[in-house]
């Protein structure tokens, strides 16, 4: 059995992490490479990822197992669920939680605004949190990114869409930390920085707090190009062959910021599949993002004690 475990080394303290190995290779390319070529010449089966830290190594080995169903072979972790439900429709009014809801949940949408606002969006305790959740998804959006993890980028995009969709809070100017963070990360054409910009024109208004804070001139300069662009195509009258709900950036959220498809790169599933995969397996969703959840948590009681 000891041929079935890889050892996985994370971060600058050097933590070891044993993961099966047909799980690891299963999910992306690079971990096969890696260790075809730590076996030239070297005895350790050591896979050493010096530029992840322990926290997001964590929560990616919480999706890679949350995959595995009973009966699952460990080959086909991704395409079990998808193989089975390729041929399952998804239910008739029945909105999957990644898609756009009029900016917050139904849940949120039968609060009053003020008692929306008291126990989230102005409590600062949930708000720290919420943050760190946020900041450990694009840590993991990254991760998976660099490390050709194809399907753990697009479920990590739905989790943060999803996220935003429950609360009706959307990535705006006031995510300066976030969007530095991605766009200093990521090629130029990537989903996520995308929704960014989207999320910018289609949900924000900016505020005197904001605009007195300096943030704004911390912005990523293409970012801020990004959203210019965005503001000027959304305005132009659709092209021919287009309409106002198909062109380029769509007038309305409800078309621009419809589903999470709409960022995804979908390298590892077609569309059709990928929308199976959230209506028949949530669970793999819902273990991500309250993985996420826990380190936020662990990340905001260290710092209240200290």
């Amino acid at each position: 059995m000891a041929s079935d475990i890889v050892i996985v080394r994370v971060g600058d303290a050097s933590v070891d992490f044993s993961v099966h190995k047909d799980i690891l290779f299963s999910v992306s390319r690079f971990f096969h490479r890696a260790w075809d070529r730590s076996f030239l010449g070297v005895k350790e089966r050591i896979i050493t990822l010096r530029d992840v830290s322990e926290a997001t190594f964590r929560i990616f080995l919480t999706w890679c197992y949350s995959q595995c169903l009973p009966g699952t072979n460990y080959g086909d972790v991704l395409a079990a669920d998808n193989a089975v439900s390729s041929n399952v429709k998804k239910p008739r009014n029945k909105r999957l939680f990644d898609e756009y809801v009029s900016g917050k949940s139904p849940y949120l949408r039968k609060m009053a605004q003020e008692e929306v606002d008291k126990r989230f969006h102005n409590n600062p305790a949930w708000h720290a949190t919420y943050q760190e959740v946020v900041e450990s998804l694009v840590r993991l959006y990254l991760f998976a990114q660099k490390y050709s993890i194809d399907q753990l980028q697009d479920d990590v995009m739905s989790t943060y869409m999803g996220y935003c969709v429950s609360y009706g809070l959307y990535p705006d100017p006031d995510d300066v930390d976030i969007i530095e963070l991605a766009y200093a990360n990521l090629p130029a054409t990537s989903p996520l920085s995308r929704y960014f910009v989207l999320s910018t024109v289609y949900f924000w208004t900016p505020v005197r707090a904001t605009l007195e804070s300096g943030k704004l001139g911390r912005l990523h300069k293409r970012f801020i190009l990004d959203v210019m662009t965005a503001q000027a195509q959304r305005g132009q009258p659709p092209n021919k062959g287009e309409n106002s709900a198909t062109k380029l950036v769509p007038n309305l959220a409800r078309y621009g910021l419809e589903n999470s498809c709409t960022f995804h790169e979908h390298k590892s599933t077609s569309e059709q599949d990928c929308r199976c995969r959230m209506t028949n397996s949530k669970f793999i969703f819902d273990s991500l993002l309250d993985a996420c959840v826990k380190e936020a948590q662990l990340k905001v009681s260290k710092a209240t004690r200290n």
